[in-house]
Protein backbone atom coordinates (compact mmCIF):
# COMPACT_ATOMS: atom_id res chain seq x y z
CA UNK A 1 0.00 0.00 0.00
CA UNK A 2 2.84 2.42 0.93
CA UNK A 3 4.27 1.63 -2.50
CA UNK A 4 0.84 2.95 -4.21
CA UNK A 5 0.82 5.67 -2.27
CA UNK A 6 3.98 6.69 -3.46
CA UNK A 7 3.14 6.00 -7.10
CA UNK A 8 0.42 7.73 -6.89
CA UNK A 9 2.01 11.08 -5.63
CA UNK A 10 4.91 10.82 -8.37
CA UNK A 11 1.89 10.96 -10.97
CA UNK A 12 0.02 13.58 -9.20
CA UNK A 13 3.42 15.65 -8.92
CA UNK A 14 4.62 15.07 -12.45
CA UNK A 15 2.30 17.57 -14.46
CA UNK A 16 3.10 20.02 -11.79
CA UNK A 17 7.11 19.72 -12.64
CA UNK A 18 6.69 19.86 -16.18
CA UNK A 19 4.43 23.23 -15.82
CA UNK A 20 7.47 24.56 -13.48
CA UNK A 21 9.92 23.90 -16.36
CA UNK A 22 7.48 25.70 -19.40
CA UNK A 23 7.48 28.80 -17.35
CA UNK A 24 10.98 28.56 -16.27
CA UNK A 25 11.73 28.42 -20.08
CA UNK A 26 9.07 31.00 -20.82
CA UNK A 27 10.19 33.46 -18.26
CA UNK A 28 13.96 33.73 -19.73
CA UNK A 29 14.45 36.97 -21.70
CA UNK A 30 17.21 37.93 -24.13
CA UNK A 31 20.18 39.45 -22.65
CA UNK A 32 20.43 43.19 -23.20
CA UNK A 33 23.35 44.56 -24.71
CA UNK A 34 25.38 47.51 -24.11
CA UNK A 35 27.25 48.62 -27.39
CA UNK A 36 28.12 52.43 -26.26
CA UNK A 37 31.46 50.93 -25.65
CA UNK A 38 32.44 50.18 -28.91
CA UNK A 39 32.14 46.42 -28.19
CA UNK A 40 29.18 44.29 -27.53
CA UNK A 41 29.22 43.71 -23.47
CA UNK A 42 26.26 42.48 -21.41
CA UNK A 43 25.02 44.88 -18.57
CA UNK A 44 26.39 42.28 -16.45
CA UNK A 45 29.71 42.37 -17.87
CA UNK A 46 29.90 46.34 -18.85
CA UNK A 47 31.82 47.64 -15.68
CA UNK A 48 30.73 51.28 -16.73
CA UNK A 49 27.72 53.10 -14.76
CA UNK A 50 25.23 52.92 -17.18
CA UNK A 51 21.33 52.87 -17.64
CA UNK A 52 19.99 50.62 -20.94
CA UNK A 53 16.47 51.87 -22.14
CA UNK A 54 14.77 49.25 -24.13
CA UNK A 55 12.28 49.88 -26.82
CA UNK A 56 9.38 48.27 -24.50
CA UNK A 57 10.69 50.45 -21.67
CA UNK A 58 9.78 53.42 -23.54
CA UNK A 59 7.06 52.19 -25.25
CA UNK A 60 5.22 51.27 -21.66
CA UNK A 61 5.25 55.05 -21.15
CA UNK A 62 3.77 57.03 -23.58
CA UNK A 63 4.78 60.66 -22.20
CA UNK A 64 8.27 59.65 -22.41
CA UNK A 65 8.84 61.62 -25.89
CA UNK A 66 12.48 62.69 -26.28
CA UNK A 67 15.86 61.70 -23.93
CA UNK A 68 15.40 64.22 -21.36
CA UNK A 69 12.09 62.46 -20.10
CA UNK A 70 14.62 59.33 -19.76
CA UNK A 71 17.40 61.41 -18.35
CA UNK A 72 15.02 62.84 -15.97
CA UNK A 73 14.68 59.40 -13.78
CA UNK A 74 18.23 58.19 -14.44
CA UNK A 75 20.04 58.08 -11.06
CA UNK A 76 22.98 60.57 -10.64
CA UNK A 77 21.91 62.81 -13.74
CA UNK A 78 20.04 66.41 -13.07
CA UNK A 79 18.82 67.81 -16.69
CA UNK A 80 16.62 70.77 -16.97
CA UNK A 81 15.19 70.24 -19.99
CA UNK A 82 15.32 72.53 -23.45
CA UNK A 83 17.86 75.40 -22.81
CA UNK A 84 20.87 76.57 -22.04
CA UNK A 85 22.29 73.88 -19.64
CA UNK A 86 23.04 70.33 -20.32
CA UNK A 87 22.62 67.42 -18.54
CA UNK A 88 24.68 67.21 -15.02
CA UNK A 89 26.08 64.07 -14.60
CA UNK A 90 28.02 62.99 -11.34
CA UNK A 91 28.66 66.36 -10.47
CA UNK A 92 29.93 67.19 -14.11
CA UNK A 93 28.48 69.97 -16.26
CA UNK A 94 27.87 68.68 -19.41
CA UNK A 95 27.56 71.88 -21.23
CA UNK A 96 31.13 72.67 -21.57
CA UNK A 97 33.66 75.78 -21.26
CA UNK A 98 30.47 78.16 -22.81
CA UNK A 99 26.79 78.00 -23.02
CA UNK A 100 23.62 80.06 -24.52
CA UNK A 101 25.01 83.01 -26.64
CA UNK A 102 29.35 82.49 -25.61
CA UNK A 103 28.48 79.36 -27.12
CA UNK A 104 27.12 80.90 -30.52
CA UNK A 105 29.22 82.84 -31.41
CA UNK A 106 32.72 81.75 -29.74
CA UNK A 107 31.49 77.74 -30.17
CA UNK A 108 32.00 74.67 -27.39
CA UNK A 109 32.02 71.47 -27.38
CA UNK A 110 30.14 69.75 -24.59
CA UNK A 111 31.36 67.92 -22.02
CA UNK A 112 28.30 65.22 -22.65
CA UNK A 113 28.27 63.18 -26.02
CA UNK A 114 25.17 62.77 -27.12
CA UNK A 115 25.29 59.78 -30.07
CA UNK A 116 22.18 59.34 -32.68
CA UNK A 117 22.90 56.14 -35.00
CA UNK A 118 27.03 56.93 -34.74
CA UNK A 119 26.98 60.48 -35.41
CA UNK A 120 28.03 62.82 -32.27
CA UNK A 121 25.38 66.15 -31.81
CA UNK A 122 26.45 69.17 -31.40
CA UNK A 123 26.27 71.43 -28.25
CA UNK A 124 23.34 73.19 -29.65
CA UNK A 125 21.57 70.87 -31.52
CA UNK A 126 21.47 69.27 -27.84
CA UNK A 127 21.10 72.40 -25.92
CA UNK A 128 17.95 73.72 -28.43
CA UNK A 129 16.55 70.48 -29.98
CA UNK A 130 14.34 67.54 -29.18
CA UNK A 131 16.21 64.07 -29.22
CA UNK A 132 13.21 62.38 -30.65
CA UNK A 133 12.53 58.53 -29.18
CA UNK A 134 10.14 57.43 -32.15
CA UNK A 135 11.21 54.52 -33.14
CA UNK A 136 14.35 54.01 -31.43
CA UNK A 137 15.83 50.13 -30.22
CA UNK A 138 17.85 51.33 -27.35
CA UNK A 139 19.11 54.31 -25.35
CA UNK A 140 22.05 53.83 -23.26
CA UNK A 141 23.15 55.72 -20.59
CA UNK A 142 26.84 55.84 -19.40
CA UNK A 143 27.72 57.52 -16.45
CA UNK A 144 31.97 58.46 -16.25
CA UNK A 145 34.46 59.21 -18.43
CA UNK A 146 33.88 58.43 -22.03
CA UNK A 147 36.59 60.47 -24.07
CA UNK A 148 39.13 57.36 -24.98
CA UNK A 149 35.49 55.22 -26.48
CA UNK A 150 33.54 58.16 -28.02
CA UNK A 151 37.27 60.00 -29.67
CA UNK A 152 36.11 63.90 -28.36
CA UNK A 153 35.45 65.70 -25.18
CA UNK A 154 32.98 62.79 -23.12
CA UNK A 155 34.45 63.48 -19.38
CA UNK A 156 30.71 63.57 -18.30
CA UNK A 157 29.70 60.56 -19.69
CA UNK A 158 27.40 59.73 -23.15
CA UNK A 159 23.96 59.19 -24.18
CA UNK A 160 24.13 56.72 -26.92
CA UNK A 161 20.90 56.31 -29.32
CA UNK A 162 20.10 53.49 -31.91
CA UNK A 163 17.15 53.38 -34.39
CA UNK A 164 15.59 50.41 -35.55
CA UNK A 165 17.24 48.64 -38.75
CA UNK A 166 14.81 48.03 -41.84
CA UNK A 167 13.31 44.54 -41.41
CA UNK A 168 12.24 41.91 -44.05
CA UNK A 169 8.09 41.57 -43.32
CA UNK A 170 6.05 44.43 -44.03
CA UNK A 171 5.37 46.39 -40.55
CA UNK A 172 4.09 50.14 -39.87
CA UNK A 173 3.14 52.34 -36.76
CA UNK A 174 1.23 55.22 -36.31
CA UNK A 175 0.49 57.44 -32.92
CA UNK A 176 -0.81 60.77 -32.13
CA UNK A 177 -1.16 62.69 -28.85
CA UNK A 178 -2.39 65.99 -27.21
CA UNK A 179 -1.72 67.54 -24.06
CA UNK A 180 -1.63 70.74 -22.46
CA UNK A 181 0.05 73.84 -22.79
CA UNK A 182 -1.08 73.23 -27.17
CA UNK A 183 1.36 70.05 -26.88
CA UNK A 184 0.69 68.30 -29.87
CA UNK A 185 2.76 65.05 -31.66
CA UNK A 186 2.03 63.02 -34.35
CA UNK A 187 4.45 60.04 -35.54
CA UNK A 188 4.63 57.22 -38.47
CA UNK A 189 6.51 54.66 -39.21
CA UNK A 190 6.63 51.97 -42.17
CA UNK A 191 8.98 49.28 -42.65
CA UNK A 192 9.53 46.26 -45.35
CA UNK A 193 12.06 44.85 -47.84
CA UNK A 194 12.69 45.91 -51.62
CA UNK A 195 14.23 42.91 -52.81
CA UNK A 196 13.28 40.15 -50.68
CA UNK A 197 16.13 38.44 -48.15
CA UNK A 198 18.45 41.31 -49.68
CA UNK A 199 17.42 45.16 -49.62
CA UNK A 200 15.00 46.72 -47.18
CA UNK A 201 14.10 50.07 -46.11
CA UNK A 202 12.49 52.30 -43.09
CA UNK A 203 11.05 55.51 -43.12
CA UNK A 204 9.66 57.00 -39.86
CA UNK A 205 9.50 60.38 -38.95
CA UNK A 206 7.62 62.70 -35.82
CA UNK A 207 6.49 66.15 -35.55
CA UNK A 208 6.36 67.57 -32.16
CA UNK A 209 4.90 71.22 -30.91
CA UNK A 210 4.19 72.61 -27.40
CA UNK A 211 4.22 76.15 -25.84
CA UNK A 212 6.10 77.18 -23.06
CA UNK A 213 4.96 77.71 -19.59
CA UNK A 214 6.79 80.86 -19.17
CA UNK A 215 4.45 84.25 -20.05
CA UNK A 216 7.69 85.19 -22.99
CA UNK A 217 6.39 88.55 -24.97
CA UNK A 218 5.71 87.81 -28.22
CA UNK A 219 8.06 90.46 -30.22
CA UNK A 220 9.55 90.59 -34.15
CA UNK A 221 11.02 88.70 -35.70
CA UNK A 222 11.03 85.76 -33.29
CA UNK A 223 6.95 85.92 -32.94
CA UNK A 224 5.95 84.07 -30.09
CA UNK A 225 9.28 82.86 -28.21
CA UNK A 226 6.78 80.31 -26.29
CA UNK A 227 6.52 77.97 -29.72
CA UNK A 228 9.07 74.40 -29.19
CA UNK A 229 8.59 72.32 -31.95
CA UNK A 230 10.90 69.74 -33.49
CA UNK A 231 10.28 67.62 -36.88
CA UNK A 232 12.59 64.86 -37.23
CA UNK A 233 13.08 62.10 -40.70
CA UNK A 234 14.83 59.43 -40.96
CA UNK A 235 15.07 57.09 -43.79
CA UNK A 236 17.36 54.30 -43.31
CA UNK A 237 18.40 51.60 -46.29
CA UNK A 238 19.70 48.14 -45.22
CA UNK A 239 21.76 45.93 -47.51
CA UNK A 240 22.14 42.13 -46.32
CA UNK A 241 22.73 39.73 -49.59
CA UNK A 242 21.29 36.50 -49.47
CA UNK A 243 24.30 34.95 -51.03
CA UNK A 244 26.82 36.52 -49.01
CA UNK A 245 25.29 36.01 -45.23
CA UNK A 246 28.31 37.69 -43.31
CA UNK A 247 28.06 41.24 -45.09
CA UNK A 248 25.92 44.55 -44.22
CA UNK A 249 25.93 47.65 -45.72
CA UNK A 250 23.22 50.22 -44.32
CA UNK A 251 22.65 53.74 -45.64
CA UNK A 252 20.74 56.01 -43.17
CA UNK A 253 19.57 60.42 -43.58
CA UNK A 254 18.79 62.15 -40.78
CA UNK A 255 16.41 65.25 -41.18
CA UNK A 256 16.56 67.27 -37.59
CA UNK A 257 14.49 70.77 -37.53
CA UNK A 258 13.75 72.21 -34.20
CA UNK A 259 12.88 75.57 -32.73
CA UNK A 260 13.00 76.53 -29.01
CA UNK A 261 13.78 79.29 -26.60
CA UNK A 262 17.29 80.01 -25.30
CA UNK A 263 15.88 78.78 -22.18
CA UNK A 264 12.58 78.30 -20.35
CA UNK A 265 13.14 81.25 -17.49
CA UNK A 266 11.46 84.26 -16.91
CA UNK A 267 14.43 85.72 -14.99
CA UNK A 268 14.66 89.38 -13.56
CA UNK A 269 12.73 91.16 -15.82
CA UNK A 270 13.55 94.60 -14.09
CA UNK A 271 16.96 94.34 -15.05
CA UNK A 272 18.75 95.54 -17.92
CA UNK A 273 20.69 92.76 -18.18
CA UNK A 274 17.30 90.41 -19.15
CA UNK A 275 15.06 91.61 -21.12
CA UNK A 276 11.40 90.46 -21.74
CA UNK A 277 12.21 89.57 -25.69
CA UNK A 278 13.11 86.02 -24.84
CA UNK A 279 16.20 85.06 -27.66
CA UNK A 280 14.72 81.61 -29.95
CA UNK A 281 17.01 79.05 -31.63
CA UNK A 282 16.23 77.60 -34.34
CA UNK A 283 18.42 74.40 -35.30
CA UNK A 284 18.70 72.29 -38.40
CA UNK A 285 20.75 69.38 -39.36
CA UNK A 286 21.07 66.86 -42.37
CA UNK A 287 23.17 64.24 -41.90
CA UNK A 288 24.14 60.82 -43.80
CA UNK A 289 25.76 57.62 -42.37
CA UNK A 290 27.04 54.88 -44.17
CA UNK A 291 27.85 51.54 -42.13
CA UNK A 292 29.41 48.42 -43.57
CA UNK A 293 30.17 45.36 -41.88
CA UNK A 294 31.97 41.59 -42.29
CA UNK A 295 32.04 39.03 -40.24
CA UNK A 296 35.24 36.88 -41.30
CA UNK A 297 34.99 34.18 -39.40
CA UNK A 298 34.47 33.56 -35.71
CA UNK A 299 37.21 35.73 -34.13
CA UNK A 300 37.47 38.40 -37.13
CA UNK A 301 35.20 41.43 -38.05
CA UNK A 302 35.91 44.68 -40.03
CA UNK A 303 33.79 47.47 -39.46
CA UNK A 304 33.83 51.06 -40.83
CA UNK A 305 31.69 53.47 -40.13
CA UNK A 306 31.34 57.12 -42.60
CA UNK A 307 28.97 59.97 -41.71
CA UNK A 308 28.55 63.15 -43.19
CA UNK A 309 26.82 66.19 -41.77
CA UNK A 310 25.90 69.56 -42.23
CA UNK A 311 24.93 72.01 -39.74
CA UNK A 312 22.99 75.62 -39.43
CA UNK A 313 21.80 77.73 -36.51
CA UNK A 314 20.27 80.66 -36.17
CA UNK A 315 19.95 82.75 -33.09
CA UNK A 316 16.71 85.04 -33.36
CA UNK A 317 16.68 88.24 -31.30
CA UNK A 318 16.41 92.10 -31.26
Amino acid sequence: MKLNACLLALLAAAPYFAHAEETDAAAQLPDIVVTGERGSRTMLQTGTSHNVFTAPDIDRSGHKLSATDLLKQTVNTVDLGSGNDLPTVRGVDGSGPAVGAVAFFAGTRPRLNLSIDGRSATYNEYAFGTQSLWDMRQVEVLRGPQSLVRGQNAVAGAIVMRSNDPTQEWEGAVRLGAGNQKTRNGALMVSGPIVKNNLAFRLSAERQQRESYEPFVHYDPAGNPRRVENTNIRFKLLFTPESYPNFLSRLTFNYIKSRAPQNEIMGNTASARFLPQKPVFETGSRSGIWDVSWQINDSFKLENKLVYARYDNDRIHL
